[in-house]
């Protein structure tokens, strides 16, 4: 299992929400503290409208952990836009969870496992609630 630290992209994307800082490093499993635990890799705040762009920001900028949970905190209060309890295989939650498992497999990938099944369901999951 490899653990070494996440580069940044030769070509980083446009952010979506500028404003928001990155966290001081990318999170690897076993290589940092993890970000729960540590006084210096802090999210900033952000609402759970934001939680999607900036989901995208630290995806295409290589923080494949961070935008893991941040978008699995917007996938759990889905929806956002009324009381109704959207069950997990609702699209609209299918698209989002296709993200997050589309993120967690790039790390893993990175550190050296096996990623394949993951990003193979998570394509599925992406297609299958794509709007």
């Amino acid at each position: 299992m490899l653990r070494s630290v996440i580069t940044p992209p030769s070509h980083p994307a446009i952010r979506r929400i500028p404003e928001l800082p990155f966290p001081t490093y990318r999170f690897v499993p076993g290589l940092q503290e993890h970000p729960n635990l540590s006084k210096t890799h802090k999210f900033p705040p952000v609402t759970l409208e934001q939680c999607w762009d900036y989901g995208w920001d630290l995806y295409t900028h290589h923080y494949w952990w961070e935008a893991h949970e941040v978008w699995e905190r917007l996938w759990k209060a889905m929806p956002l836009d009324s009381e109704a309890i959207w069950p997990n295989d609702h699209p609209k939650r299918r698209y989002v969870q296709g993200h997050i498992l589309l993120s967690a497999s790039y790390l893993l990938a990175h550190m050296g496992r096996q990623f394949e099944p993951m990003r193979a369901k998570a394509h599925r999951y992406i297609k299958e609630g794509m709007p």
